[in-house]
């Protein structure tokens, strides 16, 4: 290889991942007028672990790392996601993420104890406001017919899996 032939990779992989960000930002909203989204590592853990099926791609901030247990979740996620065939996508900006989420509503944290339960035995929660730390990790849902820029996305992220480490795409904003 020369030289050359380098520089013209590294200029064609930023190119790429500049436009895997626009593309990602384009599926994740249409995927929230859709209520196709989960928010939250265990919300996304519970739902990995009931239907992984169901899940088109999981979402991770990249810049969220620096907490060891979440590390840890997402070590194991990511192993979940690799054998389970679910492609998974590491995203620069969790700020960027959380604009475009921030007006959806998500089932509350299963954590709480303080709600009165129902008759059935179950708590009663209303939804609440996704939180900056609900989109360290996201799950787009599989819907019937993918979209094309659903078939883009996941394009780009075959092609973006032949690099070692994988790449972190910036969402565009």
């Amino acid at each position: 290889m020369t030289l050359g032939e380098g520089e013209y990779s590294e200029s064609m992989n930023v190119a790429y991942k500049l436009e895997a960000g626009s593309v990602l930002r384009d599926v994740l909203f249409q995927a929230k007028l859709e209520k196709r989204i989960t928010c939250g590592v265990y919300q996304a853990a519970s739902k990995l672990s009931m239907s992984p099926k169901s899940v088109m791609m999981c979402i991770q901030a990249d810049d969220s790392t620096r907490d060891d247990v979440l590390h840890m979740h997402f070590a194991l996620m990511k192993a979940f996601c690799w054998e389970n065939t679910i492609p998974l996508l590491k995203v620069s900006n969790q700020g960027a993420l959380y604009e475009l989420l921030k007006d959806m509503e998500v089932p509350p944290d299963c954590t709480s104890e303080d709600e009165e339960e129902a008759e059935d035995g179950f708590a009663e929660r209303e939804n609440v406001a996704v939180t900056f730390e609900d989109t360290v990790c996201v799950l787009i849902e599989v819907q019937k017919e993918k979209t094309e820029l659903e078939n883009v996305l996941l394009h780009h992220h075959h092609s973006m899996t032949q690099f070692t480490p994988s790449p972190t795409i910036r969402l565009a904003t």
